[in-house]
Order: structure tokens, then sequence, then C-alpha cells
């Protein structure tokens, strides 16, 4: 029981676990070459907006078929609707970066 109390709190472990991992992370990062980062911040861009596409995608979809059985589709519609501006948002970011 003694050695529970000496420990600190399961919050402030994790935020020193994080901090420790951002800090690895950010050092990783910066040591790599420009060029890699490049390819890194392309594919992760890539992989968002296709990702963010094929949500809009399914978002619509759900929507239609939510209108078709006569119920409220307008919050899938909107959904639909964020998410191909996200995509578009993304597509924009990744021709900056070509």
């Amino acid at each position: 029981m003694k050695q529970q109390e000496d420990r600190p709190p399961l919050w402030a472990q994790v935020l020193v676990v994080s901090g420790t991992l951002a800090a690895n992370l950010l050092v990783v990062w910066a040591s790599l070459p420009p060029q890699e980062r490049l390819w890194i911040k392309l594919a992760v861009t890539g992989g968002l907006r296709d990702l963010a596409g094929r949500q809009a995608k399914a978002a619509g979809r759900s929507g239609i078929a939510r209108e078709a059985s006569d119920r409220d589709p307008s919050l899938l519609y909107g959904a639909a609707l964020m998410l191909g501006r996200v995509r578009d948002g993304l597509s924009k970011a990744l021709e900056a970066l070509r």
C-alpha cells in the first residue's frame, strides 16, 4: 500500500510519457533530410485526402438511403458537404506541397 501512495497520479504519468514521446518524435523529424520530410508530408496529406473523400462518399450515400426511407438526411448531407470541403482543402495543400 505504501508504494502506491509514493507514485505520482496516473494523469501525471500519462503526461510525462506523452511529453517524452512528442520530444522524441520532434528530434527524429528534425534529423530527417528535407527531401524525406517532404515525401512524408506528401504521403500523409494524400492519405488524409483520400480518407476524407471516402468518408464524404459514404456519408452522402447514407444520406440518400436515409432520404429514401423517409427520414431526415440533413445531418448526413451536412457531414458529406463538410468532408468534401476538407478533401478539397487537402487537395489544395497537396498541390502546394508539390
